[in-house]
């Protein structure tokens, strides 16, 4: 038995102990891998993102407060013990390691750079882009995942939040997407 099979029977049967009946209708945590774990470049890196972020994300995508429609289907019978247990487990891992570095171009990057400070990022997302409680970190995030992200509250296709980060990217070319991308993406 591997080390994650064993924690994930671990924490399954501590699941059950705490919920009983109810968490026999928890699937593994590597349900979610299978769409977020490595090798996947449009969707979210789960580890390591806040708690209160990935609660707040999974309880719109079951409330279609935020829109996709496979995230939809699997949300809709979610619990909220559920919703937490995920979101706790996930919160607890380390940040899964950007597998795009070695495409990245020194100069690309200092010009996103150039761009996260202009649009004041660090205000929302810290100092460091790791974010706090329901604002999500950012560092070393797939690229094309922040990319398509941005483009979607650009073009207010993600509506779930309030309306910053609309006004912050609703000028951005994709150009400048692009490079913003880069600069975030290189963050270890």
């Amino acid at each position: 038995m591997s080390a994650m099979s064993a924690m994930c029977t671990t924490t399954l049967l501590l699941l059950s102990w705490i919920l009983g009946a109810e968490a026999q209708a928890i699937p593994l945590p590597q349900s979610c891998i299978r769409c977020h774990g490595a090798g996947q470049s449009a969707v979210a890196s789960l580890e390591g993102q806040h708690q209160e972020y990935l609660e707040k994300q999974i309880k719109d995508y079951r409330s279609r407060l935020r829109i996709h429609s496979k995230m939809n289907e699997i949300t809709q019978g979610m619990s909220d013990p559920q919703i937490e247990f995920f979101a706790g487990y996930f919160s607890k891992l380390p940040p899964r390691k950007n597998d795009d570095l070695a495409r990245l171009i020194p100069e690309r990057i200092q010009q996103g750079e150039r761009i996260a400070n202009a649009m004041n990022c660090a205000v929302c997302h810290g100092a460091d882009y790791k974010g706090f409680g329901i604002t999500p970190s950012i560092r070393g995030m797939r690229r094309s995942y922040i990319a398509s992200q941005l483009k979607d509250y650009r073009d207010r296709r993600r509506t779930n939040e309030s309306g910053v980060m609309f006004s912050v990217v609703q000028f951005l070319e994709d150009s400048d997407i692009d490079l913003l991308t880069e600069f975030l993406g290189s963050l270890p």
